[in-house]
């Protein structure tokens, strides 16, 4: 459901870009493109190195989830 959010938000960012830069031969939107993606550069950076965060959090958790795992099937028996 997260996804079909963000594509419909990214979606409709598109088309509202899309207006501003119906005429592209003009400094002030070129300017204004050039820093826009600038700024989703420096978002979609920032996201990817959350999302690797992440996995080596969930990479060193996985020892721990292990163990506990045989401790339980021990347990069990």
């Amino acid at each position: 459901m997260t996804a079909v959010l963000v594509r419909l938000a990214t979606d409709t960012f598109i088309q509202k870009t899309k207006k501003l830069y119906l005429d592209t031969r003009t400094q002030r939107n070129i300017a204004k493109l050039s820093e826009d993606l600038n700024e989703v550069h420096s978002i979609m950076t920032r996201n990817i190195a959350e999302v690797l965060g992440q996995g080596e959090r969930l990479d060193s958790a996985r020892p721990l989830s292990d163990l506990v795992q045989r401790f339980f099937e021990h347990v069990q028996l």
